[in-house]
Parts: structure tokens; C-alpha cells; sequence
């Protein structure tokens, strides 16, 4: 379709947007329903709220000193158990859970199953939620009975030996 030039554009009314300040009167009681009667309530913009940095804050030590613990408990096993095979089969048992819950809960599971479950939320469909909590249930089950059988090929493939330039190391 051939561009029709501006004196040809039909005409278009646009339509009466709200000002930024007529925005921050608004206040959602209901749904659907804008009144501004609890505008008192919202904190002034700006002003009221926490800043950014306050609010980054606490995450950030937790974090900080999740990470300075975490540390003194790996110095602790290597002091205790040195850089043995001992400490290798630990290492290993301790990380294979985390791995596996990661590929499987912290992926697939939750990239399908938490869309599904805010749906049926949304829904008030009390049955639904019902069966995809039974059928995730036993999936996770499943799920799990599987990786303790499987719990030998796992960790053999988990410790396959190194080859090349990674063998010398």
C-alpha cells in the first residue's frame, strides 16, 4: 500500500490522555474502578518511599554474607578434609542434588507449571488447582524415585575421567 501523503491522512481525533499528575490521583479500589478517594493514602512521589540504595540494601548484605560464609565453610573441609579423594566424594555428593534440582525444578518444572498454576489461580477453579497439585505431585515423586535408581549412572557420569590437557592438571 503506497504512502499517503500528510495532507491526504485521514483524520484521526486522538484521544484525551490523563496528565502524569491526573495519573498519581488515580487509585484502584475495584476492578475496573478508578476513584482518587485513597489518593491521600499513596505516598507522595519522590518522597515517601524507600530510595533505591535503601531499598538494595538488605539483599545486598544478605547476600555479602551468604558469600563470606560460604567461603569459610569450603576453607573449613579443605582444612579438614584436605585436597583428598575423600574430599572429592564429598564435593560430589553435595553438588549432585543441587544440580539435578536445577535442570529439573529450577527449569523445566517451574518454566511450565507456575504459568499453569497462576492461571488456574486467576480462575477460582478449585478441581484444577486440585489435579495439578496431585499430578505435580506425583510427577516430583516420580521424578525423584527415577534419579535414586539412576543415582550410580549419575554420579559415573558426573566422574568420567578428564581427557587431554585436562588429565595433566
Amino acid at each position: 500500500m503506497p504512502d499517503l501523503p500528510d495532507d491526504d491522512a485521514p483524520d484521526v481525533e486522538e484521544p484525551d490522555l490523563p496528565t502524569p499528575s491526573e495519573i498519581e490521583d488515580l487509585h484502584l479500589d475495584e476492578p475496573g474502578v478508578w476513584t482518587d478517594e485513597a489518593a491521600d493514602e499513596l505516598p507522595a512521589a519522590g518522597g515517601g518511599g524507600r530510595s533505591l540504595l535503601a531499598a538494595s540494601a538488605a539483599p545486598a548484605v544478605g547476600t555479602m554474607l551468604s558469600r563470606v560464609t560460604g567461603l569459610v565453610r569450603v576453607a573449613a573441609l579443605t582444612a579438614a578434609l584436605g585436597l583428598t579423594s575423600l574430599a572429592d566424594v564429598y564435593n560430589l555428593s553435595n553438588t549432585t542434588p543441587n544440580i539435578l534440582y536445577e535442570l529439573v525444578l529450577g527449569g523445566v518444572l517451574s518454566a511450565t507449571l507456575v504459568p499453569i498454576f497462576t492461571q488456574t489461580n486467576s480462575d477460582h477453579d478449585d478441581d484444577t488447582a486440585s489435579v495439578l497439585v496431585t499430578v505435580s505431585f506425583v510427577a516430583i515423586a516420580a521424578l525423584t524415585l527415577v534419579a535414586v535408581l539412576l543415582s550410580p549412572a549419575i554420579n559415573w557420569v558426573l566422574t568420567l575421567p578428564l581427557e587431554g590437557l585436562e588429565r595433566r592438571r
